[in-house]
């Protein structure tokens, strides 16, 4: 690639020197045929993932139910051996829970009271500005003034919640994920 660009380098220099635009016309199509290039793999990488995903999210897992074991090895052409198990894999966010507060009741009763956290958001316009800096002193020194009713937020960090979910889900007790809003879907998964 270095040499490429270094070719058109050179081509550009010479175009400038000769005041040839027919030679910038030529840099203009091979940018041009590099870009399509680069289009059309960007394609192909996105089908390949699509097929990739329809693999390891569909087809495996549902072999390995099929078969009733967790996963599996194979040997490739290089005489290489890989491993595949079957996993979850989990999406979730407060958001989507279709009651916020029921979801964290649940979370606290069930051992995540101290991954959930609570946001204190104040909102100020620009012209309010040092005001704002007087109250956020004012927080700092422990002292809530000035008539404001401030929003409490209450979250899950995303990352936490699905490992939250991920592990009720393997205790296999009847959890519905649904409650935090969260999906769970089998898939299966290299392991390296």
């Amino acid at each position: 690639m270095t040499d490429l660009i270094e070719d058109m380098e050179a081509e550009s220099a010479a175009a400038h020197e000769q005041g040839d635009n027919s030679s910038l016309a030529e840099l203009g199509m091979k940018a041009l045929a590099l870009e399509t290039s680069i289009a059309d793999l960007t394609e192909v990488m996105k089908e390949k993932k699509r097929d990739l995903d329809a693999l390891m999210t569909g087809a495996i897992p549902k072999a390995l139910d099929l078969a009733g074991i967790p996963g599996f090895e194979f040997e490739d052409a290089d005489g290489e051996i890989h491993r595949i198990r079957k996993d979850l894999l989990v999406t979730a966010s407060l958001k989507n829970a279709p009651d916020l507060d029921a979801a964290i009741q649940y979370l606290e009763a069930n051992g995540m009271g101290g991954g959930v956290s609570v946001k204190l958001t104040l909102d100020f316009v620009e012209s309010e500005r040092e005001f704002a800096e007087g109250v956020a002193q004012s927080l700092s020194e422990g002292v809530m003034g000035q008539g404001l009713e401030p929003t409490i937020d209450r979250t899950v960090n995303p990352s936490t919640l699905r490992a939250f979910v991920k592990r009720k889900m393997q205790e296999a007790d009847g959890f519905d994920p649904e409650i935090v809003g969260a999906e769970a879907f089998p898939r299966a998964k290299f392991v390296r």
